[in-house]
């Protein structure tokens, strides 16, 4: 497979990502993608949407929200896959691209306590469960690069 590079989300990705979404999987666990997020994505001044390519294929996308503190991690909102290309190990890569591309080492996301795959993902790719953060029904991963 061709190497991956990563650049912001634009309006233009949003119908290959939503096409996305008409995977039960991917639906079910990070759906619905509509319109209103679109908006919200593209004016959010306190995160930002990637699109992750290999070539001119789009392969992964993946949501962040910026610490308001130095000492305060940043957060993944959601990563989702080409659904052609799932359980390829290219979540874990456009994680570790992300994470070099933005230069920041201190990261969290919240999973669901029902989303066994998302688990999985991050203990699979060196993220420790944090009990002390858990929020609600959500279990929170951490990485300090």
């Amino acid at each position: 497979m061709q190497s991956l590079f990563l650049r912001e989300f634009i309006a233009q990705d949003f119908a290959w990502l939503q096409s996305w979404y008409l995977d039960p999987l991917l639906n079910d666990e990070l759906g619905p993608l509509d319109e209103a997020w679109l908006a919200f994505v593209l004016s959010d001044t306190g995160g930002k949407q990637y699109s992750v390519f290999a070539g001119a294929e789009p392969m992964a996308s993946i949501g962040v929200v910026w610490a308001k503190r130095a000492e305060k991690p940043h957060i993944v909102t959601d990563i989702a896959v080409n659904p052609m290309f799932r359980g390829q190990g290219l979540g874990g890569r456009a994680l570790e691209l992300l994470i070099q591309h933005t230069q920041q080492q201190n990261w969290l996301a919240y999973v669901s306590a029902d989303n066994i795959r998302a688990q999985h993902f991050f203990s699979k790719n060196g993220w420790r469960q944090d009990q002390s953060l858990r929020v609600d029904d959500m279990f929170a991963y951490i990485n300090k690069a």
